[in-house]
Parts: C-alpha cells; structure tokens; sequence
C-alpha cells in the first residue's frame, strides 16, 4: 500500500508532525518473479448474469512469492547487517540510476516494491474464439486495459507533472488536481500500448478490464504470458469464466 495523501503545495516545506525527508520516491525495489509457481491469475469478477464489461480479470505474484526487497537500512540495528548493507547500496545504486534522488518532500509517502527490470510484453489469449478478429489462441492485447501502479511517468518528468503520462492511451483512473496519492500512480491502459511502451518501475500487480464484448455469450480459459528483458517468460491460466456479450 502507498501513504495517505499530501497536499501539493506543502510538498517541499516541513510539516508539523515528524515526517522524514525523503530523497526519494520510490521505496523499494524488488526484482520479477522467477518461475510460474510464483505468479497467480485468476477471476476478481465475472458475474454471470451481467455484460462483459463487469468482468474484471488480476495477475499477481502466488501467495508464497516473497520478493527480495532492495531497499534503505530500515534502523540503527541493520548498520551492522552485511546483507542490509549490500541491499541498500544497490538501492542507492538503482535511484541514481533512475533518476530518483531529489524527490525532497516531508513526507511518508513513496511507491514501494517497484520492478527494476523492463516488462517486455504481457500477453493475454483465449482458449475460445473471442469475435471474427480474435479466434482462439490470437493476442487479445488489443482490446484490453490493463491497470498498474507506475512511478515510472512521474519520475519521466522530474516530478514536475502527476497527470503526464507516457502512453496516448494512459490515464489516472482516480486522479485530484492539488493532492499527491496513490491514485496518481495508479494507471490504466491499452494492453498493446502497454507492450509497445515495455515498462519498467510498476508494482508486480495488474487488473485487467475488457475493452469490447464477444460476439457471443461463452466460457474461455484465458493464459497470461509475462516477459521481460532478461528473457524471462512466465505463463499463468485462469479458472474458466463465462463472458456474456451485449446481446446475452
């Protein structure tokens, strides 16, 4: 989870209350899951007495993926860690790289668990025949928005700018002028965009919402195939779910 929100114009003074200054917007790092056991998707929502746009599909990591946080020392105690101390120095080593170090706000707030390593791709296809230009087994990438959190459009501006984003298709589903929150960070998108703009620094955590119907009413499978610049491909399915077209 991200902090609460802090009003913009109080970004750069000290607060009242005792909030750190943080160099930096992001609060850790972490790395991609490593094999498919480490990744689950499945079916937030797919009513079966509603239309295709109220179902609402996630890929995330599996309950028992723990990922290795790159991160600052945590306190005094972790000063005297050799693994504490090997994994904040590559934090350091990751946010100059990244172009994160003059973040200077008092505040709590930061974008924790992002990815350092680029997603290439994340594709999506159905066991079933979607409508006339999606048979079974083609990418439906085209005709999905995926949902993530990024700091990645934030830290492309200098932190000059919450609601400049790098895809023609992205947005802040829940964005507010004057006040910094996880909303801001938390995006929507065309899925082949998505894939053709090949992110880095996103959380490990995506919701994925159908852009148009199929032509008719039918259960499907559907596998989500992950990549990332490393060469890395990791493959989840889904439980079959019904997906009702407009004239179920």
């Amino acid at each position: 989870m991200l902090a609460a929100c802090e009003k913009d114009d109080d970004v750069n003074n000290p607060p009242k209350d005792s909030s750190p200054l943080l160099k930096s917007l992001i609060g850790s790092y972490i790395d991609t899951p490593t094999s498919n056991d480490k990744i689950k998707s499945w079916v937030l929502q797919a009513p079966e007495d509603k239309p295709w746009l109220n179902v609402y599909l996630a890929l995330t990591g599996s309950p028992d993926y723990e990922p290795v946080r790159i991160q600052p020392l945590q306190n005094d105690t972790e000063e005297n860690n050799p693994e504490a101390l090997k994994k904040a120095a590559k934090y350091d080593s990751l946010a100059m790289a990244h172009k994160d170090i003059t973040y200077d706000r008092y505040t709590d707030f930061q974008i924790p668990d992002c990815l350092y390593r680029r997603t290439t791709a994340i594709h999506v296809v159905s066991d079933a025949d979607y409508d006339s230009e999606h048979p079974a087994g083609t990418y439906l990438d085209d005709i999905i928005n995926i949902r993530f959190t990024s700091a990645e459009d934030y830290l492309a501006t200098g932190y000059s700018s919450r609601s400049t984003y790098l895809g023609e298709t992205t947005w802040a589903l829940l964005y507010v002028p004057g006040y910094v929150s996880d909303d801001d960070f938390w995006l929507s998108e065309n899925l082949a965009e998505f894939n053709q703009i090949q992110r880095k620094l996103i959380q490990f955590s995506f919701t994925f919402v159908l852009d148009k119907g199929p032509d008719q009413t039918g259960e499907h499978h559907f596998t989500f195939t992950y990549m990332n610049e490393d060469g890395l491909v990791l493959t989840s399915k889904t439980p079959k779910f019904k997906i009702n077209s407009d004239t179920f």
